[in-house]
């Protein structure tokens, strides 16, 4: 096999550039779109030449596809991924893999259980930079002592007004730290190479009318004790990008798109007074070669894993780790104390549940 048979379920959003990407990628044949908008599906069908439906059950019944995009709502994820899953046919979720970890969990267990893979698309892991210095780092930096990560965005009420899901605890799951965050949420964590084991925030909705965060902040203890400080708002006008992870032989920054490293491989000398402090310059990373970036670089990566067997770029579990943090900020927000991780599911699920009867951030404090 050098191409897979692919269809994407959800074109009226994201889902476009997800059917873009597999009609101009040469081991994608894109066969089929479905949504449940009619008047979408319809359009994308007939401008890619591709046989369209309303109803996905319909297309994974009718057509044989060996891989599917999901693209739709945030609280569709587990249902429909599980439905497709259960057909033997390998799962590309658009971030995030789900809502919560637990319906995470369940979809990872229903992808082993039916050998097929489950990727999660987050298009920056493919962006130059960032494969850059991770490089850098597993070649040269060493263990991470610390981390600081700010991202604000800007969006407008019109934007949460875009669809009755949207800003709401039902249907999004969260605000800013679920849908624009997670981004970088994942490539904070996939640089740090350590998973977080307790988190303490506070959330809060300071400027829109919806129920959920509009700003977040929160400290996260590392396995190995290092420390890494968040920060996250969807009101700020011009946003910001900022990563900050000092290493025990050397340090990464990214200011909005722009990289700089340093290497300090006798930094334990320096601080033990053994050896004077060198003279250090900030360079630049070496350029990485990425045949495709952005979204088309993730089908391109899933595509490859199929026909390969192998491992997708962002496998569910390690998609997992994301919404697992971003639940982890949610809950120690609800609760007003630090939570452990590996996350409780099951009191997650209560939390969201409570949060879904309030309709509003409930911010307890430090």
């Amino acid at each position: 096999m050098n191409k897979i048979r692919y269809g994407v379920i959800g074109v009226g959003g994201v889902g476009k550039t997800h059917v873009r990407s597999a009609k101009e990628l040469e081991n994608i044949d894109l066969i089929s779109v479905a949504d449940i908008n009619v008047g979408y599906a319809k359009k994308i069908g007939e401008e890619y030449n591709v046989s369209w439906y309303k109803d996905y059950r319909e297309m994974i019944e009718k057509e044989e596809l060996d891989a599917v995009s999901i693209c739709v709502p945030h609280f569709l994820h587990a249902s429909i991924g599980l439905d497709v899953i259960s057909h033997d046919i390998n799962v590309l979720m658009e971030k995030p893999i789900t809502v919560t970890v637990g319906e995470a969990d369940k979809l990872i267990d229903a992808a082993k259980k039916h050998d097929v893979k489950l990727g999660v698309c987050f298009q920056h892991r493919v962006d130059p930079v960032n494969a850059s210095l991770k490089r850098l780092i597993e070649k040269s930096l060493g263990e991470p002592l610390r981390g600081d990560l700010i991202y604000t965005c800007y969006r407008d009420q019109k934007y949460y007004g875009s669809g009755a899901w949207r800003g709401t605890w039902w249907g999004e799951g969260g605000g800013v730290l679920i849908n624009q965050a997670i981004h970088f949420i994942d490539i904070f964590f996939w640089l740090l190479g350590k998973k977080p084991k307790k988190i303490f925030s506070t959330i809060n909705n300071m400027l829109h009318n919806i129920e959920v965060e509009d700003i977040a902040s929160a400290v996260a203890l590392l396995e190995n004790n290092s420390q890494a400080i968040m920060q996250f708002s969807s009101f700020d006008y011009p946003g910001i990008y900022h990563l900050d992870i000092r290493f025990d032989k050397g340090a990464v920054i990214i200011d909005e798109s722009v990289a700089r490293y340093v290497e300090t491989p006798i930094l334990k000398s320096m601080i033990e007074n053994k050896v004077e402090k060198p003279k250090l310059e900030w360079k630049t990373p070496p350029e990485v070669e990425i045949k495709y970036t952005g979204h088309k670089g993730m089908l391109y990566d899933f595509a490859n894993a199929i026909i390969e067997d192998r491992k997708p770029l962002v496998s569910g579990e390690e998609g997992k780790l994301s919404i697992e943090v971003v639940n982890a900020i949610i809950m120690s927000g609800f609760l007003g104390r630090p939570v452990d991780l590996p996350l409780d599911s099951s009191k997650y699920d209560e939390v969201l549940e409570e949060l879904r009867k309030r309709k509003t951030v409930y911010n307890s404090g430090f």
